[in-house]
């Protein structure tokens, strides 16, 4: 008898799991769908959507003390994918300062200035992914 109560919940379990795997299929598919090898927005759009499932496991039924801290920390890497993703700092760089190519100069400076923040969102968000990501476990 007891071979049998093993046997059920074996099968039990393995069908809890292809439901769950069923049900992170669904959640992947449109990012996996999209996905190419061409440049590093779709290694974004991974992140982004690794890092949004992540964040909301944390403040649904996160097990830890400290895990709303850390799905702060993981909303904040969000942010930054979105505006990595969304691209738009050249906008934001000239939306003061039009030039229409005139000034090749000043048009130089903002070009700089554009690929400075870019960089600097990059190294924020890999700053607090590398300091963190080992705690991210729940």
């Amino acid at each position: 008898m007891e071979i049998l109560e093993d046997v059920c919940d074996e099968i039990k379990r393995k069908w809890r799991w292809f439901k769950y795997g069923i049900r992170k299929t669904i959640q992947w598919l449109p990012v996996i769908w999209e996905d190419r090898e061409w440049d590093y927005w779709f290694i974004y759009k991974l992140l982004h959507k690794k890092l949004t499932l992540m964040e909301n496991a944390f403040r649904v039924c996160g097990m830890s003390v400290h895990s709303d801290k850390e799905a702060d920390k993981m909303r904040l890497c969000i942010l930054l994918l979105d505006r990595l993703i969304k691209d738009n700092y050249h906008d934001n760089v000239h939306m003061f300062n039009k030039t229409n190519g005139e000034n090749w100069q000043k048009d130089k400076k903002m070009a700089l200035h554009e690929e400075y923040l870019v960089e600097q969102d990059l190294e924020y968000l890999f700053k607090i992914m590398r300091k963190n990501i080992r705690r991210w476990w729940d």
